[in-house]
């Protein structure tokens, strides 16, 4: 079910943020900020994902998570083992309590992200004035200075998605979903 929610939800923004966006600047931040929410719902699903496949020692099952990861074929060194990003994501919250004392009246950003491209090396904490950055150009987020790949992430969960297909069960029988495969770029 995750690989559904997080493949629909990407392929959702990234039509948004692909596609020209209106010209009426109200028009411009409803589909940005809309599409910021799908991107959200892609990144809370990879954050289960990841929970599910490579849980907590202190909090999950390992052993759950071992076998899982055996049934649906996901590497020790998967993009989904990487907590980092998702848990900056996720406790927003506390990093905001870090990271706005260093801005010393400099803050550009706080809502939810801010769209832009950087090239060259990922901004540090200390140089960059918006809290979370969304990189729509090369697919990747910022969190506090700390850069996350999302194609990789993207492709992992795609492929788990492909293999294993979602059937829901209603009163009328089981339904097969058809998974549709997300867009890369």
């Amino acid at each position: 079910m995750q690989c559904f929610t997080a493949a629909t939800a990407w392929n959702t923004a990234h039509d948004k943020l692909r596609n020209p966006l209106p010209a009426s600047p109200g028009r411009q931040l409803t589909v940005a900020m809309s599409a910021i929410g799908d991107l959200q719902a892609f990144l809370v699903a990879a954050g289960i994902l990841s929970d599910l496949f490579f849980p907590e020692p202190k909090r999950g099952d390992v052993a759950r998570g071992q076998q899982l990861r055996d049934l649906y074929g996901v590497a020790a060194d998967s993009p989904l083992a990487n907590k980092r990003v998702r848990n900056s994501f996720v406790h927003v919250d506390e990093r905001l309590d870090k990271w706005l004392p260093t801005q010393a009246g400099k803050v550009e950003e706080v809502g939810p992200f801010s769209i832009t491209h950087w090239e060259g090396p990922v901004p540090t904490t200390e140089q960059s004035t918006h809290l979370r950055i969304l990189d729509n150009k090369n697919w990747r987020i910022m969190v506090r200075g700390k850069p996350l790949e999302l194609l990789p992430l993207l492709k992992e969960i795609d492929r788990i998605g492909r293999k294993f297909p979602l059937t829901v069960s209603t009163p009328g029988g089981p339904i097969a979903l058809a998974f549709e495969p997300a867009r890369f770029v």
